[in-house]
């Protein structure tokens, strides 16, 4: 078996310590490389990856390089022509933006098509393999379609070499790949033509079917039966519930995921329509339910956190604990909860068992989405937090008796221990069932929060790289944070759908491709056996 070592496919950290100072992404991290792994969010389209692909195993079968040194110009000269011949085609797509790599590099050197371009130009100055090194290099490895032998160089692997073929087929006829592959000089004309040759949505014309094929069998597993990782089955979930969507004629996009995935549900012009997905796709579902409900427990941390860091901004002396909570408006709580749950009492004398009562005496179908729609509300000011916040925590409670006598449940918590997430909290939960707000504020700012900024500082072995410090009993402020909402690569997902032509945009809405219903009756025959 190939071995994987990881490369950089995430933001790059920044000088304070990094973009998560409570951890709370290690649970979604863990829980990514189970669902979708692989899958990453720099790791944007499937024909860079073909193309990618086709340079490595050019240089190998033309070469036959010998030294690392040699390896890495051959590499920048074949993904230089193309970046260099995209910068002046500046093509489109039909998903999003087209990602132009080393446009930063180019726009001081590549003007108009009609002369010759030096091709031996780093495309990215802190990288030596450019965009593919940066962002693409560790997927490809861990698809097994690469290795690095014992000098550094990159390979093909028997799998990368199927791909690497079908590259071969599809440029035969290009004037590049005649004439000038492998040449630091080239025309602008020639790039241009080149540049057409591999834009991204071209991989879905009649002309690039053994290539979607390939990328079929790669991501879906078609030839095992058996897999360790989920990544099939989380594809699959996507098909079943963009059909699901189609037949209702509901516009597919990344809330609707979420809403089926945690409630079953989704919410259509005639009312909430329950959706049951195939029960062979019930356990990575399940999976899915979970990294839903860290999603909202993940979201509502940080913001606390951020409002925390905000309060401690705007104090040049810095704040005690009991300061930063001590500013709510008791008026301001008790009118933002009573608009949810619609009960005229006062909510912040509650204590936490009282509130969580409240909140679910809250009637369905008025319950379903309601994390949903807190979440979406924007957010007023601190007091207007702490009403969400608390009404976030009711419900999470309520999804967690739901689901924790699971044994599914049970194998996460046992293989995720160490990891931060909602099932901390709920296992504090009858220790402080009977705080009233004010305690209940202070005790989770102060155990969910600070305490484990501090934890995460000492986990990355740097005390110095921090949010904020301590002085006495004052906190201080050193850095703002960014809270971050369902990271689970659902663009990417849906720009690999389309680049295997299993989906297609039809005004700009997401539609099951033939090529797609064909796919799933193949799982289901297949693979599920249904």
């Amino acid at each position: 078996m190939i071995k994987w070592s990881p490369f950089w496919t995430d933001e790059v950290k920044i000088e304070n310590g990094g973009r998560y100072p409570l951890l709370l992404n290690r649970f979604h991290d863990h829980m990514e490389d189970y669902l979708i792994k692989g899958i990453v969010s720099t790791t944007d389209r499937l024909r860079y990856i073909s193309y990618c692909c086709w340079a490595i195993g050019d240089i190998e079968y033309t070469m036959n390089c010998d030294k690392y040194y040699e390896f890495e110009e051959a590499f920048r000269i074949r993904e230089s022509a193309l970046a260099v011949g995209t910068y002046l085609l500046k093509p489109k797509t039909l998903v999003g933006n087209y990602s132009i790599y080393g446009t930063q590099v180019m726009k001081y050197m590549v003007d108009y098509e009609e002369k010759e371009y030096n091709c031996s130009f780093k495309l990215l100055p802190s990288q030596p393999l450019g965009a593919f090194g940066q962002y693409y290099k560790g997927t490809v490895q861990n698809w097994g379609l690469i290795y690095v032998d014992e000098k550094g160089i990159i390979r093909l692997t028997e799998f990368g070499k199927e791909l690497y073929e079908i590259m071969v087929e599809n440029y035969s006829n290009f004037e590049y790949y005649l004439f000038y592959k492998g040449k630091q000089v080239v025309p602008g004309k020639v790039l241009k033509n080149w540049a057409k040759a591999n834009e991204y949505d071209n991989i879905t014309d009649v002309y690039h079917k053994a290539e979607r094929d390939f990328y079929k069998n790669v991501l879906f597993h078609l030839e095992d039966k058996k897999v360790v990782d989920k990544r099939r089955d989380s594809l699959t979930i996507y098909l079943e519930c963009i059909m699901e969507c189609n037949k209702r004629e509901i516009s597919f996009d990344e809330t609707v995921l979420r809403n089926i995935l945690y409630y079953k549900r989704i919410q259509s012009k005639n009312g909430i329509i329950q959706i049951e997905l195939s029960s062979c796709l019930d356990e990575t579902a399940f999976y899915w339910m979970m990294y839903e409900t860290q999603v909202y427990f993940r979201w509502w941390i940080s913001e606390y956190f951020c409002f925390f860091l905000k309060r401690l901004s705007g104090s040049a002396n810095g704040l005690m604990l009991d300061e930063v909570v001590s500013d709510v408006s008791m008026e301001i709580f008790n009118n933002k909860t009573e608009e949810i749950l619609k009960m005229g009492i006062d909510y912040y004398s509650l204590t936490f068992n009282e509130l969580e009562s409240c909140v679910n005496k809250v009637n369905f179908p008025d319950k379903w989405f309601l994390e949903d729609v807190l979440s979406d509300i924007a957010i007023e000011n601190i007091s207007h937090l702490y009403a969400n916040l608390l009404m976030i925590m009711a419900l999470l409670h309520y999804k967690y008796k739901e689901i924790n006598e699971d044994d599914r449940y049970s194998m996460v918590r046992m293989r995720l221990i160490d990891d931060y997430w909602f099932e901390e909290f709920f296992r504090d939960i009858d220790s402080i069932k009977d705080y009233t707000v004010p305690d209940l504020l202070k005790f989770l700012l102060d155990r969910y929060a600070i305490q484990k900024h501090d934890k995460a500082m000492y986990a990355k072995n740097d005390l110095r790289r921090c949010w904020f410090t301590k002085s006495g009993e004052r906190y201080q402020f050193q850095a703002d944070s960014r809270s971050i909402w369902r990271p689970a690569k659902h663009k990417i997902i849906c720009n690999f759908l389309f680049d295997m032509k299993l989906v297609t945009i039809k005004e700009g809405d997401t539609v099951i491709a033939s090529e797609g219903k064909v796919l799933y009756k193949q799982l289901k025959e297949k693979i599920y056996y249904e």
